[in-house]
């Protein structure tokens, strides 16, 4: 009966991974693609990224000082979105971790 549980709770554990990671993805893709539509002359300045590279331009401080001064709200808005489901997704592997740790120990002694 202990195996089940814990299969159950990895599961359950690992659907809310995938959740939390699909939001802030989502989150992340829906952000560069408002500065690339929405402001265009944004996305020309940061070197017109493709790919994979995208992410990493939005990571340059000097290029990231650029974006700070963008006043668009709705992109604002998703800018906001994107950092608040990041640290989401992140906290929960933080307390992920912990608690497994946490319960290692406390299954071990």
């Amino acid at each position: 009966m202990g195996g089940e549980v814990v299969l159950t709770w990895a599961v359950g554990v690992g659907l809310i991974w995938c959740w939390l990671l699909y939001r802030a993805v989502s989150a992340e893709y829906r952000y560069y693609r408002a500065v690339q539509t929405l402001l265009p002359d944004v996305w020309q300045s940061l070197g017109a990224p493709r790919g994979a590279k995208v992410p990493w331009v939005f990571l340059s401080p000097k290029k990231k000082r650029h974006l700070e001064t963008i006043e668009n709200k709705v992109v604002l808005g998703l800018a906001q979105r994107h950092h608040r489901t990041g640290r989401q997704f992140l906290m929960f592997v933080v307390v992920t971790l912990l608690v497994a740790v946490v319960g290692l120990k406390v299954a071990a002694s």
